[in-house]
């Protein structure tokens, strides 16, 4: 044999080495698209249980609110409302409300705390709950 057809044949032996490289290395992709999907479904399924767990807290927390009166709250009743709020885990798309509702009822503590009228801030806390 030449030289010329040595190495031809050595490249494309190479060749075939290489395509069947990459032809099996493909399988594994797919594997791995698989995953990412079943990891998005469990993603997902995470982020609802979240919103409906904080759904039903802050319901729970809006009915407590419609039964008191503004004369029964004390500072140390605004500070657990607060902690209770600071302490769920809020979904993206309540961010927003969850910390206009957490500055309100931190406006309403300085209100409290300075002995001014508090009526305007709980009236709009209880309103809150519309925009749920």
């Amino acid at each position: 044999m030449t030289k010329n057809t040595k190495i031809i044949l050595i490249l494309l032996v190479i060749a075939v080495v290489l395509i069947l490289y990459f032809a099996l290395s493909s399988e594994k992709v797919v594997i791995f698209n698989s995953e990412i999907n079943k990891n998005a479904e469990a993603t997902k399924i995470i982020q609802e249980e979240i919103r409906e767990s904080y759904t039903e807290k802050i319901n729970k927390f809006f009915v407590d609110i419609e039964f008191l009166n503004v004369s029964e709250l004390s500072i140390k009743n605004i500070m657990i409302m607060k902690d209770q709020l600071l302490g769920l885990i809020v979904p993206e798309e309540y961010k927003e409300f969850h910390l206009d509702l957490v500055l309100t009822i931190d406006e309403l503590s300085k209100k409290l705390e300075a002995e001014e009228p508090i009526e305007k801030e709980f009236e709009s806390i209880k309103s809150m709950r519309g925009s749920l």
